[in-house]
């Protein structure tokens, strides 16, 4: 007897060994390998551990399946945060990163798919945001104004824009 495994992205591996059974019949010695059913306990520990390195590795090792993980939109904005608050030097990207993480969040998260966010966690972050802006003399209503000004009818913002805005009003 020789064995068989299938292995595909997706759900494209147990398709196709549903479509043979039904032509064939059951077979022996057959078997199907999930990324999901590998991999997701290992996402939940390593973010239980806030384990960032190991999340972004399984991302790389299929995308596609992570940012579908019910954690995903709250890893994607712990992470930039954390990338956010060890930012050294304020620069147009800095700025930039802060209004999409305040404004527009689904940009770190994939567009539309906001979800599963732990809303008190979210603010406190927002509140750490807001205090390191107004250490750099940007208060939260300036930072809207900003946003409002620079954002295009899409929600996106062009550093180069930032960049410009930095320099005639004296922040860099």
């Amino acid at each position: 007897m020789i064995g068989i495994l299938v292995v595909t992205h997706g759900e494209f591996a147990p398709g196709i060994v549903n479509g043979m059974e039904l032509i064939c019949g059951k077979q022996e010695a057959l078997e199907t390998i999930l990324w999901e059913e590998e991999n997701l306990e290992k996402l939940d520990e390593a973010y239980a551990k806030e384990d960032y390195e190991t999340i972004k590795k399984l991302y790389y090792e299929n995308s596609r399946v992570v940012s579908h993980w019910p954690k995903y939109s709250m890893f994607a904005l712990k992470a930039q945060y954390k990338e956010i608050m060890e930012e050294e030097r304020f620069n147009e990207y800095v700025l930039s990163d802060v209004l999409y993480f305040l404004y527009y969040p689904e940009y770190f998260t994939g567009y539309g798919r906001v979800k599963n966010i732990d809303t008190q966690e979210y603010e406190l972050m927002c509140e750490g945001l807001y205090t390191r802006m107004n250490q750099e003399g940007f208060s939260k209503a300036k930072l809207e104004e900003i946003y409002k000004k620079h954002a295009d009818s899409y929600g996106y913002i062009h550093a180069a824009d930032l960049q410009e805005y930095i320099k005639e009003e004296g922040n860099g």
